[in-house]
C-alpha cells in the first residue's frame, strides 16, 4: 500500500491535485497506525530480537522513511520532526528531509488484489464494530458469533469479496472479538426491511402516480428493493401499466434486526452480531478486562512497555472464577513472572515485594478487584 500511495499522490501532484494527494496519504497513515502497528503489538512486545521482531520493525521504519518524505510539502514541521528521529541511525542521512528525493514506487511491489482484499476485511470489521456500538456490549467482551452477508462484488481481475473474507477469516475474528464467523446467503435471516418513497424526490416526478407508487412499494418484495438500494442498483416496478425506474435515492429503507441480533450494512455487505451471552464468554470478557486495567495500571505506575512485573489481583468471586481459568493468558499478556491465586501459598518474599507495589482499585458492574503489581 506504501508504494500505491506514492504512486497516487505523484500522479495526483504531476496534476496540481493537492486533495487527492492528501487523501491517499491520509490513508495511509491511518491503515499504518491504525490497523499495521496495533495488529502487530506482540511482534513488538517480543522480548527476544528473533527475525519476526525486526521484520516488523523493518516494515514500520520503511513505511515511516516513505511517509517523513510524502507528507514534507503539506507538513514541512512534522515531517523534520520525524526525518531527524529516524535519520539517527543513518550516518549518511541529509541534514533535512527537505534535502532527500521524493521517493518513487516500485512496480514489483504494487498489489491492487491485496489492498482489495484488505479493503473488504476492514469494511466488515468496521460494520461489526457499528454492530457493537448499537448493541452496547463492550469491545472486551467475547461474543459467540458474527453473520456475514457479502455482495458478488469483483475485483477488475475477477477477485470475490466473498473469496476475499473467507480467505482472511482469521482477521475478522481477531478485529471483532468473536468466536466464529457464518457467511449466509440472504439477509433476512437476521433483518427485516420496509422501504417506502422518498416522496420530495418522487413527487415532482410522478405527482398523482404517487398514491399508487406509494401501494406498490407497499405490496413489493422490501428485501429485495432494500438490497438494490444498498448497492446503489436501479430497479423497475410496474404501476398502472407503466414500468417506472427508481433509483436508490428514490427509497428510504428501514431495516429491523431479528432479536438477539444487532447488524449493520452498507455498499452491500451486512454483518449481525449474535448478542446472546453464556456464562464462559462473561468470564473470558472479564479476563480481557483485568488486562486491559493491569495495563493501565502498568503506565501509571510509570513502567516501561518490555518491563515484566510481579502481580496480584484479588477481587469478587467472579473474578477469582476469571483468575483460576485464564491465569496463563492474563499473565502473558500483561508480562507478569508471578500471579498467585487464592489456592496458593504466597511466598514471603512475593508478599514482601507486593508490600511496596503500586495499587489500584477496579470495578465493572457488579465485579470488583484490586491490582497490585511491581517491577520485577
Amino acid at each position: 500500500m506504501a508504494h500505491q500511495t506514492i504512486k497516487t499522490a505523484t500522479e495526483a501532484l504531476d496534476s496540481y491535485d493537492a486533495f487527492a494527494a492528501g487523501q491517499a496519504i491520509e490513508k495511509l497513515i491511518d491503515q499504518l497506525s491504525n490497523w499495521y502497528v496495533r495488529r502487530n503489538r506482540r511482534r513488538f512486545w517480543k522480548s527476544d530480537d528473533g527475525d519476526d521482531k525486526q521484520s516488523a520493525y523493518l516494515t514500520l521504519y520503511e513505511c515511516l522513511h516513505i511517509v517523513q518524505r510524502i507528507i514534507a510539502p503539506f507538513m514541512p514541521f512534522l515531517s523534520e520532526a520525524i526525518y531527524q528521529n529516524l535519520s539517527k541511525c543513518d550516518a549518511q542521512a541529509k541534514p533535512s528531509v527537505h534535502l532527500t528525493q521524493w521517493p518513487e514506487f516500485e512496480p514489483a511491489r504494487l498489489n491492487d488484489e491485496l489492498v482489495f482484499e484488505m479493503d473488504v476485511v476492514q469494511t466488515i470489521v468496521g460494520l461489526g464494530r457499528s454492530a457493537r456500538e448499537q448493541s452496547r456490549i463492550r469491545v472486551r467482551q467475547p461474543l459467540s458469533r458474527i453473520l456475514v452477508c457479502v455482495t458478488d462484488a469483483k475485483h477488475e481481475q475477477g477477485k470475490s469479496a466473498k473469496v476475499a473474507a473467507h480467505k482472511h477469516i482469521q482477521q475478522i475474528i481477531e478485529e471483532l472479538n468473536v468466536k466464529t464467523v457464518t457467511f449466509i446467503e440472504s439477509d433476512t435471516e437476521v433483518v427485516s426491511s420496509t422501504v417506502s418513497a422518498n416522496f420530495p424526490r418522487l413527487g415532482k416526478r410522478y405527482g398523482k402516480l404517487m398514491p399508487a407508487i406509494k401501494a406498490a412499494l407497499a405490496n413489493a418484495d422490501s428485501a429485495a428493493i432494500a438490497r438494490h438500494a444498498q448497492q446503489k442498483r436501479n430497479f423497475e416496478l410496474e404501476i398502472d401499466g407503466q414500468y417506472i425506474e427508481f433509483e436508490p435515492e428514490d427509497i428510504q429503507v428501514q431495516t429491523t434486526s431479528a432479536e438477539g441480533y444487532t447488524s449493520s450494512s452498507a455498499d452491500g455487505f451486512l454483518v449481525a452480531l449474535d448478542t446472546s451471552l453464556d456464562h464462559a464468554l462473561i468470564i473470558e470478557g472479564l479476563a480481557r478486562e483485568l488486562v486491559r486495567t493491569v495495563q493501565d495500571t502498568r503506565k501509571s505506575a510509570g513502567l516501561e512497555i518490555s518491563d515484566r512485573i510481579v502481580l496480584a489481583i484479588t477481587g469478587s468471586e467472579r473474578i477469582l472464577e476469571t483468575l483460576q481459568q485464564h491465569r496463563d493468558y492474563i499473565m502473558a499478556e500483561t508480562l507478569a513472572l508471578e500471579l498467585p491465586t487464592n489456592d496458593e501459598k504466597i511466598t514471603t518474599e512475593t508478599k514482601r515485594k507486593l508490600e511496596h507495589g503500586f495499587r489500584v482499585n477496579r470495578t465493572l458492574g457488579d465485579d470488583s478487584w484490586c491490582i497490585t503489581l511491581i517491577k520485577a
